[in-house]
């Protein structure tokens, strides 16, 4: 018998790739340009992510999240390996806090990423290494969110 989690998996990532069509006909090349790109992406859905009725919070969280573990960390993954000598320390804290604090933070964070020059500037390099290890805690911080509003009784 069929795994049933791998069906509902396999039939939530054909209605991603469905509904999001578009947005990934257009994807740049560069690891660097596809994490600017994915960032833009995800800028757009952060106002559903905290604003609305909670099956439009969930849904756009669910895409926010697919976005960030399928394509941006993977081009995160990809921009490493070729800059890692430009990696600093991040200070990873993974603390709570509260909605309206973690919408501004994503918020600039990935406005940070999208304004940034990396193919112009090697302090920008740096810089995109830094917000993408901001952003992996912040989607953490994100998630944990949404996990304590779903099992809350």
């Amino acid at each position: 018998m069929e795994n049933p989690r791998g069906y509902i998996e396999k039939e939530e990532e054909e209605r991603f790739r469905e509904k999001y069509n578009d947005v990934l006909a257009t994807v740049p090349v560069s690891a660097g340009e596809k994490m600017q790109y994915f960032a833009k992406v995800m800028l757009r859905l952060l106002p559903d992510t905290f604003h609305g009725s909670w099956d439009t919070r969930f849904d756009t969280w669910m895409d926010f999240c697919q976005f960030y573990i399928t394509e941006f960390d993977s081009a995160y993954s990809d921009y490493i390996k070729v800059n890692k000598e430009f990696e600093q320390p991040y200070q990873y804290k993974f603390q709570g806090m509260a909605a309206e604090i973690l919408d501004e933070e994503l918020v600039d964070c990935l406005e940070k990423i999208i304004e940034l020059c990396p193919e112009k500037k090697e302090e920008d390099k740096t810089e995109m290494l830094y917000q993408a290890a901001r952003l992996f805690e912040l989607q953490d911080l994100l998630s944990d969110l949404f996990y304590k509003e779903v099992t809350k009784d």
